[in-house]
């Protein structure tokens, strides 16, 4: 579930539907990075995932539209 506060840093964009669009595991299998895909295009989670201690180390909204003036 995700908590209210995480939601507040989406600016209104949906990820419910947990579509995994690419995800890149480091050389050594300790951490992974997945990009969740929303209705916006070129808007992602980013998660960064601990894989020994199944944990979720971080989030991040990347907003490519926003970044680099995509439509």
């Amino acid at each position: 579930m995700i908590s209210e506060g995480a939601r507040h840093d989406f600016h209104g964009h949906d990820f419910s539907e947990g579509r995994v669009t690419y995800a890149w595991q480091s050389p050594d299998g300790t951490h992974q990075h997945v990009l969740v895909d929303c209705e916006t295009p070129n808007v992602f989670l980013v998660l960064v995932l601990d894989l020994p201690a199944s944990s979720v180390l971080g989030h991040h909204l990347l907003d490519l539209n926003r970044l680099y003036g995509l439509a």
